[in-house]
């Protein structure tokens, strides 16, 4: 036995190799590290003095060591990109620092013969069949008589270009295998295909082609008059000139044209000047200035502290300052600008103290020290978040690095441009307003409202709750910090500590302790499965390893268009995923409602263990299908799913009870089909025994009403559980079309006029102002849609609007009074009803846009900034453009739409926005607020149909319930007008 093995009893020669290798060399390396580091040890203690001594040959024994280790365990030293990982071997012998002699170096590089460079794996016909395709592979380098492609900048390995080549994935390709493909490129000699970099996964928009191009219309329209950086007055602000020419900051100054862009803003300066940030002008003050406002501020505090005299207050305070301006040095006139060094020419003052001027002076001037900052807390700022930190950092004299040292390194982004802070930030943006000597909220003030509203009093990162942000309730800002925080760390116990390395090893587990598996259904409810989801039972084969040759793999939406008769071995068996579904169902009325014993879920003491959920412990025979038409239960599982889902309605819990409706389903569900009324009675009974205990109350059941009718009963469960399912999933953009039209916007059809709220949530949403550009851009573009579509009403499949001038157009207009309109031109082929009376003798619809809350100006910046940006350099005459630079299809405009809904028009307590009773809706709900408006200030059935471009009898079908209920008192006020209107001629 050799000396290494047998130092700790480890397997001797050939033993270790007796266990498979592929995938477990990590594995085998952490088993047998015992004995290489009893060998390290010893042969420290033959050396005399601490590690630092004689280290050369201290390492030269240990590399001898090392290699004596490799060969007895039948492992293979680390590599990195073109040799052996010298960090890896040196930290393995406990030298990870060691100065790297010749000798040394000529040890590690030694060990190079022990790479695998054979390929006797990649050969036979029981290899792996990723290694069958490396032999392939191979083979048709050889015959080619190059090699591996490289990554064109650094001329590394493109292992992902690679494994395209291969027919297998990035990650099929272990250590092992690359040491094998590296031999075989080292003994052909001559280098592969060189391939481009790909993009990054933050960095979207770095190769934007439509970049140059704008920012050549911003270089002209400044005319060289190019900004100057506010913290560095003599280099350009990139963050400026992006936030003109409408493009990121990253832009400019990322990406592989970032020399070329800083170039090209050098030639545009063309050697003037640069010019000053206006708000360094803009922001400064005078003396006089100053001294009405701190007289304010020192009455106010004064009368709040309780003084007699308020007014003797402020008056001793200006006093103060009167004086102070009569230092030499120090003071000045009271015309003057303040400087931006006042707090310490008031320091200095106050050390110096001339004559005359006593302790209560020095009180009184102290006060201006704080005035001064809260009066630049109150000037106007930049709405750049970037550029306002700079601005004030150059009043308050602070540097770059000083920022970046106090709100840590993510300031460095925030400097740049790059990126914005987040709620975890709260604490840093804290920083940053204390260090440049602001009112607290200066800067905060700059960001959205969703995240000053989401701000917490204490901060998540310093107990070690990151992440948990996601989960918190909604109204968590209006509790206590202690209750703010154990809250926070409830959650973070529930369902952040659930996606650590600890809950991944065991989520097969916790799938089984969750659901009830299709084999322990009783009978009757396995045979009305699959009675009713026939479709979903049938089995299809399934290779786990499906072998396949070099080339492209099938697209996501080849493998979903195949036909059923085609070959679907490469897919994944996903035809039970509703019976699963329904499993989770079951296994939460089964499940026990104390805590059973159960190794894999750990327990109180073990701080790696789940929040464990309980279930309602239903017998098992009770599972039936009638057990849907209880709702309460089905609810109380859609809570219990969304407590384990990070505090959010999950889309299975919609797809879960989207299952049991078809079973409700009139016409065609089981249990509407056949009376289960003896099943249910059993039902009933064990719920009034106490049965179910649900956290949202008592388990409701009507039994009388299935006793006396049970379809009509059935009808009505389905009809509640649909509603329940819409509620449930609010964001999904693949939600079926709501069959009740007018329940997503009740909230506004019970007003006298819906438009009046409508259009109130749509000026509160165009006021928001997204921070980053993309979204900008993202947010003018749905602007003009959310506007266009108040004045139009037109359908989305109508709304597909072009730009180049063919119908269906938008079209920019100059009249001869040189003033602009836009107007829509569209054929009536165009219209769902283009053979009615609307369009006769076959007219387009020609409708001028009114210029409303500056449809006009967001239709010029979007046509001008945001329309290409998007684009990125594509070539379309669409105007509504996708993030991808694709054009928006009718679907997607009603996903963008109900998205932006969701967002604004909903009732969100937080941000105080939104209305009641609202849900996220489509632009077809539009159509209804103008219809229902219309019809309730009018009466009039005619007008409201011109309006959505329909007929007046679809708009009486439609809209009867929406008429005014005194039609005679409309009708008598519309001709009280028209009789008392020749009167006021006459009169006049």
């Amino acid at each position: 036995m050799n000396k290494i093995t047998a130092m700790n009893g480890a397997p001797a020669s050939g033993e270790a190799l007796d266990t498979p290798q592929r995938g477990k060399l990590g594995w085998l390396m952490r088993a047998a590290k015992p004995a290489l580091e009893a060998a390290c040890a010893e042969i420290d203690a033959g050396f005399i003095g601490g590690d630092d001594t004689n280290l050369e040959p201290r390492v030269l024994r240990k590399l001898d060591a090392y290699r004596a280790w490799i060969l007895e365990h039948g492992l293979r030293p680390p590599v990195t990109n073109n040799s052996v990982a010298a960090n890896h071997v040196l930290r393995y012998i406990g030298h990870p620092k060691a100065t790297r002699t010749d000798a040394i170096r000529t040890a590690i590089r030694g060990l190079e013969d022990l790479l695998p460079d054979a390929g006797e794996a990649f050969r036979g016909s029981d290899a792996d069949p990723v290694d069958l395709l490396i032999g392939i592979h191979v083979a048709e380098m050889r015959e080619r008589e190059y090699g591996l492609p490289r990554n064109g900048p650094s001329g590394r390995y493109s292992w992902r270009s690679a494994a395209k080549d291969i027919g297998c994935k990035p990650k099929d390709l272990n250590e092992k295998r690359k040491a094998y493909l590296r031999a075989v490129d080292k003994e052909i000699g001559v280098p592969g295909i060189s391939v481009d970099l790909p993009k990054s996964h933050w960095d979207k928009t770095a190769r934007n082609p439509a970049v140059p191009a704008l920012l050549a219309a911003e270089f002209k329209r400044r005319r060289g008059e190019m900004p100057a950086d506010p913290l560095h007055p003599t280099m350009l602000d990139a963050v400026e000139i992006a936030e003109g020419a409408g493009v990121t900051a990253r832009d400019i100054t990322g990406g592989p044209l970032a020399a070329q862009h800083r170039e090209a803003m050098e030639e545009a300066r063309d050697g003037k000047p640069l010019v000053p940030n206006p708000f360094l002008a803009a922001r400064r003050f005078t003396y006089r200035d100053m001294k009405e406002w701190g007289r304010t501020a020192r009455q106010a505090e004064a009368k709040e502290a309780g003084y007699a005299d308020p007014l003797q207050a402020g008056s001793a305070t200006v006093m103060a300052l009167t004086r102070f301006l009569t230092l030499a040095r120090l003071g000045g006139k009271v015309g003057d600008t303040v400087p931006l060094d006042f707090p310490d020419r008031v320091r200095r003052a106050i050390a110096s103290r001339p004559d005359g001027f006593g302790s209560g002076w020095e009180t009184q001037i102290k006060r201006w020290i704080g005035y001064f900052d809260a009066m630049r807390s109150d000037r106007p700022l930049p709405t750049t978040f970037a550029t306002a930190i700079k601005v004030l950092a150059a009043e308050a004299n602070v540097s770059a690095y000083q920022i970046i040292k106090a709100a840590g390194a993510r300031a460095n982004a925030w400097l740049h441009g790059l990126s914005y802070p987040t709620v975890e930030s709260d604490v840093h943006v804290r920083a940053l307003e204390a260090l440049l000597r602001v009112k607290p909220d200066t800067l905060s003030r700059l960001l959205k409202s969703e995240w000053r509203s989401s701000r917490l009093a204490v901060n998540l990162g310093e107990h070690g709750l990151s992440g948990v942000s996601r989960a918190l309730p909604a109204d968590i800002t209006t509790k206590s910090p202690e209750e703010q925080l154990a809250i926070a760390k409830a959650k973070w116990e529930r369902h952040v500590r659930q996606e650590t390395e600890y809950a991944k090893r065991l989520s097969s587990q916790i799938r089984d302790r969750y659901r009830l598996p299709f084999n322990e259904w009783p009978k009757a409810m396995q045979d009305a499965w699959k009675d009713q989801t026939p479709e979903l039972n049938v089995v299809r084969p399934y290779r786990e390893a499906d072998l396949r040759l070099p080339g492209a793999r099938p697209t996501k939406a080849e493998r979903s268009n195949a036909s059923k008769d085609e070959d679907r071995s490469w897919r994944p068996l996903t035809e039970r995923m509703g019976e699963r579904m329904c499993g989770y169902f079951f296994g939460f009325l089964v499940r026990p409602r104390v805590e059973e014993a159960d190794s894999s879920k750990g327990s109180a003491a073990d701080p790696n263990g789940f929040s464990v959920e309980l279930g309602l412990d239903m017998p098992l025979d009770l599972i039936h299908p009638v057990i849907f038409v209880v709702l309460d239960l089905l609810t109380g599982f859609a809570h219990w799913k969304k407590r384990r889902s990070g505090g959010r309605f999950a889309p299975t819990v919609a797809q879960t009870l989207q299952h049991a409706a078809d079973f409700l389903k009139p016409g065609s569900g089981i249990v509407w089909k056949n009376e289960y009324k003896k099943e249910l009675r059993t039902i009933k009974e064990w719920l009034d025994a106490g049965g179910a205990k649900l956290d949202q109350g008592e388990v409701f059941l009507d039994i009388d009403a299935f006793e006396e009718d049970w379809q009509a009963a059935v009808t009505a469960a389905h009809a509640y559980l649909l509603e329940d399912i819409e509620e449930m999933k609010p964001g999904d953009p693949k939600r079926k079309k709501l069959r009740q039209p007018f329940v997503p916007i009740r909230g506004y059809l019970d007003e006298h006029d819906p438009m009046v709220p409508y259009m109130a949530d749509v000026r509160r949403m165009l006021e928001a102002r997204p921070l980053g550009m993309v979204d900008r851009h993202l947010h003018g573009r749905n602007a003009i849609l959310t506007l266009i579509v108040v004045q139009t009403g037109l359908r989305a499949a109508t709304l597909l609007l072009t730009v180049s001038g063919e119908e269906p157009t938008l079209r920019r207009e100059k009249l001869k009074n040189g003033t602009v309109r836009w107007r829509i031109l569209i054929p009536a082929s165009r219209f769902k009803n283009f053979s009615s009376p609307f369009f006769a003798d076959d007219q387009p619809y020609d409708f001028v846009l009114d210029d409303e809350c500056d449809l006009y100006g967001r239709l010029d910046e979007y046509m001008a900034r945001g329309r290409p940006y998007l684009l990125k350099g594509r070539a379309s005459d669409a105007l509504f453009i996708g993030v991808g630079g694709k054009d928006l299809t009718a679907a997607g405009l009603s996903n963008v739409y109900r998205t932006l809904t969701g967002m604004h028009f909903v009732r969100n307590s937080d941000a105080d926005s939104g209305t009641e009773k609202v849900l996220p809706h489509g632009l077809h709900a539009v159509r209804h607020i103008i219809a229902t408006s219309l019809l309730r200030t009018t009466g009039d059935i005619y007008v409201a149909a011109w309006a959505i471009q329909d007929t007046a009898r679809t708009v009486e079908q439609h809209y009867v319930d929406f008429l005014p209920k005194n039609k005679v008192a409309l009708a008598i006020e519309h001709l009280r007008r028209s009789r008392a209107a020749p009167a006021l001629a006459h009169a006049a």
